[in-house]
């Protein structure tokens, strides 16, 4: 019989021997194989971490595991969300094991949904929680028994650095994505980019890895930014208006598939710069995620200009020229310009609102539901703004490019934005298993396709009611 425990998991505000230092409890804990608990916090998002934590599992060789406490609120979601029993419990424990990481379980009975003084005694509600959530976890390789302990990993310095010169090459595309460059002045950004991140490498190797993983989150989303916009233009000008619907889709379909595969690049770039078993715990977490999706959105109105212009003055596509910003400065301001500000500028304050785990809006019951039952019959459940919402929108802007549309390209455009991001945000989750994060992506991209057909479809509809309507009036007149 073992004597002494299989984790220490420490509460209040230090560790033991906190004040006099942490030796003594790391060379108890190394001594005995004792594996440290690091209790994730109510937000989801990294760990408790006390005083002296830190110290502890970095001494012990990151002999550690994330633990899930079954907290107060979640006790509580007995009958939640209209479910008979503890369906949606289960539901959160499940994600908490296979998408963050979690080893340990730190288990508390339930309670009455209703009535938060009443606890759950049936044992057969718990056998049936308790055996679902096993069956579950199994699909995905889990089993119960000592929580496995993942051994030190860390990303080589020359992978990291390799990656970092890729950046660096994103970047110097980007620009001449949208300025005048030519190849003399690509190949001295080049040389000047790479012979700055060698001396950052050199310099701050610390810092590195974090700046070069926040600049490839911006950098590869920026850049199928600009494709969807080079893509879109190029469609515009070389294919007749009424083009076969069948071919508008397909060229819908194909530029939602490549933009989508470059910026999966982007995040799994993002998220190896700083693969390590302190992320991986998530001792240390991705910063900067916020800032990240609004810098594309914020580069967006330079991308739409340099390939689409603001009025008929442009002269060479691909060229962000003053006569672009001229003519939308100089542009009068109509009432709907204004309305549709507002509307964008809502839907951009209520997405950075919406995103992150700490987030006070909520999702509305019906998505929970339709959340769960993805997350049940599926591998990985698909983002719902990325299948909703924003990939039908990049092939919503193919097609109103086609069609010589006015106004909803510069629509459907910013929309796209927000899914691209949401592409790297799934791989800035480092817990995550990247089988998890490509699945995820992967469904998004194939009901986004089955959507922005649907959509195209009705905008097809419309157009042609439209078009017999002024013929009509036409004739008439």
């Amino acid at each position: 019989m073992r004597e002494v425990p299989e984790y220490a998991i420490f509460s209040g505000e230090e560790t033991i021997g906190f004040d006099e230092g942490t030796e003594r409890i790391t060379a108890y804990l190394k001594e005995h194989d004792v594996t440290v608990g690091l209790i994730e916090n109510t937000t989801q998002l990294q760990n408790i971490m006390q005083e002296g934590l830190y110290e502890i599992v970095s001494g012990t060789g990151y002999n550690a595991v994330r633990v899930f406490t079954v907290w107060n609120y979640i006790q509580n979601r007995y009958q939640y969300y209209g479910y008979e029993g503890s369906e949606e419990i289960e539901n959160t424990i499940f994600r908490a094991i296979v998408e963050r990481n979690i080893r340990v379980v730190y288990f508390k009975p339930m309670k009455e949904y209703k009535d938060n003084h009443t606890y759950i005694t049936d044992p057969e509600e718990y056998r049936e929680l308790l055996g679902n959530i096993a069956e579950r976890v199994g699909e995905h390789g889990f089993s119960t028994g000592k929580a496995s302990v993942m051994p030190f990993y860390q990303v080589s310095l020359l992978s990291k650095l390799a990656m970092a010169y890729g950046c660096v090459a994103a970047a110097v595309l980007l620009l001449a994505a949208i300025l005048p460059a030519g190849k003399k002045l690509k190949m001295a950004l080049l040389v000047i980019g790479a012979a700055g991140t060698t001396g950052i490498f050199l310099f701050m190797p610390g810092i590195a890895p974090l700046m070069f993983s926040f600049a490839a989150a911006v950098i590869f989303a920026c850049l199928a930014v600009v494709y969807i916009m080079k893509q879109s233009k190029y469609y515009a000008d070389h294919s007749l208006s009424d083009e076969r619907f069948a071919l508008v889709a397909a060229k819908g379909i194909m530029t939602l598939g490549v933009a989508v595969l470059i910026a999966t690049l982007g995040g799994l770039i993002t998220a190896a710069q700083i693969s390590g078993t302190a992320h991986l715990l998530e001792i240390d977490i991705f910063r900067g995620v916020k800032l990240s999706q609004l810098l594309p959105i914020a580069f967006y109105p330079l991308a739409y200009l340099a390939y689409f212009g603001f009025g008929n003055m442009k002269k060479e596509q691909g060229r962000l020229e003053f006569v672009d910003l001229k003519d939308m400065m100089n542009s009068s301001i109509k009432i709907w310009m204004v309305l549709l500000g507002l509307l964008g500028g809502a839907l951009g304050v209520y997405y950075i609102l919406r995103t992150g785990h700490d987030s006070e809006i909520m999702p509305s019951t019906f998505e929970m539901l339709m959340r769960n039952t993805l997350e049940s019959d599926l591998i990985a459940r698909p983002r719902t703004k990325e299948f909703l919402f924003a990939f039908p929108s990049i092939m919503l802007l193919v097609y109103t490019s086609v069609r010589r549309f006015k106004i909803w390209p510069i629509v459907f455009g910013l929309a796209s934005v927000i899914g691209l991001t949401s592409v790297v945000n799934t791989f800035m989750h480092i817990r995550t298993p990247m089988y998890l994060g490509l699945a995820r992506t992967g469904y998004s991209l194939l009901f986004a396709a089955a959507i922005g057909v649907a959509g195209m479809l009705a905008f097809e509809a419309a157009r042609r009611i439209y078009k017999n309507y002024e013929r009509q009036r036409s004739s008439n007149g």
